[in-house]
């Protein structure tokens, strides 16, 4: 019995790596095919300053895309080979959503959205990381808000640990999609970010830096009415 248990979570594990590699080649095909033809057009015939300025800043948009896709599968590989977090430090939680938030505030406005912040504590955490979760979330939120709607970003002290939380206002997951979204019952998987301007491993970041804290990922949302994404991290003061 426990050797079929293990076959079966070893199967598990190969159809999951098979699913994300696909998904990250379909990923990384789509700005790599823009990159191609866009250089192949520009090429073909001779082009202004002007003209060839345009495209190579269309480029580097591309480019930043793929490199931030890479950082991500680079990060993934380490947690996937026992790297944990870096040393942690004390620090506002609030400060650091704040620069977060301040990052995304050009987005957020061209989107017609009012992003707030709610909520402190002041934790071991480890900054860096703690920045890219907020981010991934953060970036999602405003993707899937309606205009003219608020995305929340709320910090609570519940018992011993810290929920932060990203809610938005958008057409939320139906209950299909809530199953996709998860391999089981606590493993993410990559549907519901992947779209044209996401990786779709953002979630999986997000909860690797959860677990690798001592939290978890979790959601919850409802067609029409938008979702919310909450981590878990210990109070250690």
């Amino acid at each position: 019995t426990q050797f079929n248990a293990l076959l079966d979570r070893l199967a598990d594990a190969y159809r999951q790596l098979e699913s994300f590699n696909a998904d990250v080649a379909h990923e990384l095909n789509t700005p790599l095919s823009t990159l191609i033809s866009s250089t192949e057009v520009v090429l073909r015939k001779p082009r202004t300053v002007e003209e060839m300025r345009e495209v190579l800043e269309s480029n580097l948009e591309d480019l930043r895309r793929i490199a931030a896709m890479v950082g991500d599968m680079l990060f993934l590989s380490r947690a996937d080979r026992g790297a944990g977090t870096r040393e942690a430090k004390v620090f506002s939680l609030a400060a650091v959503a704040a620069d977060v938030v301040e990052f995304y505030e050009a987005v957020a406005l061209e989107a017609d959205l009012t992003v707030e912040v709610r909520g402190d504590a002041q934790l071991q955490f480890d900054a860096p990381l703690m920045r890219r979760a907020l981010s991934n979330l953060l970036s999602n939120a405003i993707k899937f808000s309606n205009e003219n709607s608020e995305v929340l970003v709320k910090m609570e002290e519940q018992g011993d640990t810290v929920v932060v939380s990203v809610k938005d206002s958008g057409c939320g997951i139906d209950e299909e999609g809530q199953q996709k979204l998860l391999h089981t019952d606590t493993h993410f998987s990559t549907f519901g970010t992947n779209n044209e301007e996401g990786s779709g491993l953002g979630l999986l970041l997000c909860q690797d830096f959860a677990v690798k804290s001592g939290g978890k990922l979790w959601f919850t949302s409802k067609k029409g009415e938008g979702s919310t994404f909450y981590f878990s991290i210990p109070l250690k003061k």
